[in-house]
Protein backbone atom coordinates (compact mmCIF):
# COMPACT_ATOMS: atom_id res chain seq x y z
CA UNK A 1 0.00 0.00 0.00
CA UNK A 2 1.36 3.39 -0.97
CA UNK A 3 0.74 6.71 0.74
CA UNK A 4 1.98 9.88 -0.95
CA UNK A 5 4.98 11.47 0.79
CA UNK A 6 3.58 14.18 3.03
CA UNK A 7 0.73 12.00 4.28
CA UNK A 8 0.85 12.34 8.06
CA UNK A 9 0.43 9.37 10.35
CA UNK A 10 -2.16 11.23 12.43
CA UNK A 11 -4.36 11.64 9.33
CA UNK A 12 -4.49 7.85 8.96
CA UNK A 13 -5.99 7.70 12.44
CA UNK A 14 -8.46 10.55 11.85
CA UNK A 15 -11.66 8.91 10.59
CA UNK A 16 -13.14 12.31 9.70
CA UNK A 17 -10.83 12.40 6.64
CA UNK A 18 -12.18 10.19 3.84
CA UNK A 19 -9.84 7.84 1.96
CA UNK A 20 -9.80 7.30 -1.77
CA UNK A 21 -8.20 4.02 -2.89
CA UNK A 22 -6.61 4.17 -6.32
CA UNK A 23 -4.67 1.67 -8.41
CA UNK A 24 -1.20 3.10 -8.83
CA UNK A 25 1.31 5.59 -7.51
CA UNK A 26 0.85 8.23 -10.23
CA UNK A 27 -2.88 8.27 -9.60
CA UNK A 28 -2.32 8.66 -5.86
CA UNK A 29 -0.05 11.66 -6.43
CA UNK A 30 -2.64 13.27 -8.72
CA UNK A 31 -5.45 12.67 -6.24
CA UNK A 32 -3.29 14.05 -3.42
CA UNK A 33 -2.89 17.32 -5.33
CA UNK A 34 -6.65 17.41 -5.89
CA UNK A 35 -7.26 16.81 -2.17
CA UNK A 36 -5.37 20.00 -1.31
CA UNK A 37 -7.12 22.05 -4.00
CA UNK A 38 -10.44 21.16 -2.38
CA UNK A 39 -9.54 22.97 0.88
CA UNK A 40 -8.53 26.52 1.77
CA UNK A 41 -4.92 27.70 1.77
CA UNK A 42 -4.91 27.70 5.58
CA UNK A 43 -6.13 24.10 5.96
CA UNK A 44 -3.96 21.77 8.03
CA UNK A 45 -5.26 18.56 6.45
CA UNK A 46 -6.45 17.54 2.97
CA UNK A 47 -10.07 17.01 1.98
CA UNK A 48 -9.30 13.29 1.62
CA UNK A 49 -6.33 10.91 1.70
CA UNK A 50 -5.34 8.93 -1.39
CA UNK A 51 -3.92 5.46 -0.90
CA UNK A 52 -2.62 3.36 -3.77
CA UNK A 53 -2.76 -0.38 -4.11
CA UNK A 54 -0.63 -1.44 -7.10
CA UNK A 55 -3.22 -3.84 -8.50
CA UNK A 56 -6.75 -4.78 -7.54
CA UNK A 57 -5.75 -8.01 -5.78
CA UNK A 58 -2.66 -6.63 -4.03
CA UNK A 59 -4.45 -5.88 -0.77
CA UNK A 60 -3.83 -9.56 -0.08
CA UNK A 61 -0.47 -11.15 0.46
CA UNK A 62 1.42 -13.93 2.20
CA UNK A 63 0.97 -13.34 5.93
CA UNK A 64 2.40 -16.58 7.27
CA UNK A 65 2.79 -20.33 6.92
CA UNK A 66 0.99 -23.29 8.42
CA UNK A 67 2.07 -26.89 8.82
CA UNK A 68 0.00 -29.34 6.82
CA UNK A 69 -0.84 -32.82 8.15
CA UNK A 70 1.75 -34.38 5.80
CA UNK A 71 4.51 -32.21 7.33
CA UNK A 72 4.78 -29.79 4.43
CA UNK A 73 4.29 -26.06 4.84
CA UNK A 74 1.59 -24.00 3.18
CA UNK A 75 1.45 -20.24 2.66
CA UNK A 76 -1.40 -18.39 4.35
CA UNK A 77 -2.88 -15.45 2.46
CA UNK A 78 -4.72 -12.54 3.98
CA UNK A 79 -4.94 -8.76 4.20
CA UNK A 80 -1.53 -7.06 4.02
CA UNK A 81 -0.27 -5.54 7.29
CA UNK A 82 -0.17 -2.06 5.70
CA UNK A 83 -3.96 -1.96 6.04
CA UNK A 84 -3.53 -1.86 9.83
CA UNK A 85 -1.93 1.60 9.54
CA UNK A 86 -5.36 3.09 8.84
CA UNK A 87 -8.34 3.53 11.17
CA UNK A 88 -11.13 2.20 8.92
CA UNK A 89 -14.15 1.96 11.21
CA UNK A 90 -16.43 4.97 10.76
CA UNK A 91 -14.41 6.37 7.83
CA UNK A 92 -15.82 7.10 4.36
CA UNK A 93 -13.85 5.15 1.75
CA UNK A 94 -14.16 5.33 -2.03
CA UNK A 95 -12.56 2.79 -4.34
CA UNK A 96 -11.50 4.26 -7.70
CA UNK A 97 -9.72 1.40 -9.43
CA UNK A 98 -9.10 1.35 -13.17
CA UNK A 99 -11.93 0.47 -15.50
CA UNK A 100 -10.36 -2.92 -16.26
CA UNK A 101 -10.60 -3.95 -12.59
Amino acid sequence: MYFVPGTRLEWLGDVSIPIILVEGIKKAVSVFKLAWRAVSDTADKPAFIPAAIPGVQNWRGKIGKINRPDGSKEDVSGPIPDLDRVAWTGRAVSVLFDRDA
